[in-house]
């Protein structure tokens, strides 16, 4: 009999199989940007863009939030007409709203492709920003002093004598502190996205949990790059930037690079504060923890309720398996009574 493992991979297998020989028509768009069904996408900015069907040289392009004057073209959703551009620059929509686009092409050779009916939905503007959290410590240990919100990780402090001014708070010492800067990450666009942060003193950068760059040691200004990571347009991804400063002038940024996206400050809208649990007590990647640990993380501020789960398995723990469930509670902490 197959394990429940094995039966959801043969289950993907097939319905993967089931799709071959069902490509889409060459001659059509695809590939849109803002991915098909993407939520959460910021109101303002957006460029629609998609890659052009083979021998395409004019476009149609409709967009709407009535699904079924789009799909039947009506003239009202018409915001191109035979246009040789492949990008269309949006004024700003109204948020928390689904709009729906399509682009019909148009050969060199005088036929025409139909394309498909896809969506996107803006997201709140008030989700917008970075979750950030300091410490009057180096050691990011305890609770933090501030937790505020900040739409970008971009400053140098210099290295005055002034809190506030020389430090991320004026309740934040300018030596001899820590920080750290949590949100979700939606792409537009899927590819390669390289990351950047730069500290004085140390500093380090997780993507999903996983270190993608360190630097976690005394040093003026100092910039580390990740590794391309490869990102999915729509999927959201916990991007957590970590930096301590000791003594002298202190800094702290966030930068990156994608498809479309030249090297550049990382901000609010790509960034939004994070829904999922973040900050977990005993730190990511934390050793010589002791074996009836307090769990503890923080919440975002429409949790009622948190399932918890624990076990040596990370991937049954990422699929939430009934095997290393704990329970659902009410606070921010659990305390691990059985010896680990």
């Amino acid at each position: 009999m197959f394990s429940k493992r094995m039966m959801t991979v043969a289950w993907a297998l097939l319905v993967s199989l089931a799709l071959v020989g069902q490509a889409q028509d060459p001659g059509a768009a695809s590939a849109p940007s803002p991915a098909d069904g993407m939520g959460r996408v910021p109101a303002e900015g957006i460029v629609l863009s998609w890659t052009i069907g083979a021998d395409a040289i004019l476009h149609n392009v409709y967009f709407g939030t009535d699904q079924a004057a789009v799909e039947a073209r009506d003239a009202s959703t018409a915001i191109r007409s035979m246009s040789l551009a492949t990008e269309v620059e949006l004024d700003a929509l109204e948020p928390m709203t689904t709009y729906y686009w399509a682009v019909d092409e148009w050969s060199a050779t005088g036929a025409t492709f139909a394309g498909a009916v896809w969506s996107f939905t803006t997201g709140d503007p008030a989700d917008a920003g970075i979750l950030a959290e300091y410490w009057a410590n180096m050691s990011l240990d305890g609770e933090p002093a501030v937790v505020t919100v900040v739409n970008e990780v971009n400053k140098d402090w210099g290295s005055g004598t002034v809190p506030g001014e020389n430090s991320p708070d004026p309740a934040i010492p300018v030596d001899k502190f820590s920080c750290r800067w949590s949100a979700e990450l939606i792409v537009l666009k899927s590819g390669a996205y390289t990351f950047y942060s730069a500290s004085d003193d140390g500093g380090r950068l997780f993507l999903n949990g996983v270190a993608i760059t360190s630097g976690w040691y005394d040093r003026g200004t100092t910039e580390d790059a990740s590794a391309p990571q490869e990102l999915v347009a729509g999927e959201t991804y916990l991007l957590v930037m970590e930096m301590y400063e000791n003594g002298g002038g202190a800094s702290a940024f966030l930068r990156w690079e994608g498809p479309g996206i030249a090297k550049q400050v990382l901000t609010a809208g790509a960034l939004q504060i994070p829904k999922m649990a973040i900050s977990p007590s005993p730190a990511v990647g934390a050793t010589a923890v002791k074996n009836t640990p307090m769990l503890s993380w923080r919440a975002s501020d429409a949790a009622v309720a948190h399932d918890v789960y624990l076990g040596t398995d990370a991937d049954l723990v990422a699929a939430g398996d009934a095997g290393v469930y704990l329970g659902r509670v009410e606070a921010t902490s659990l305390q691990i009574t059985e010896t680990l």
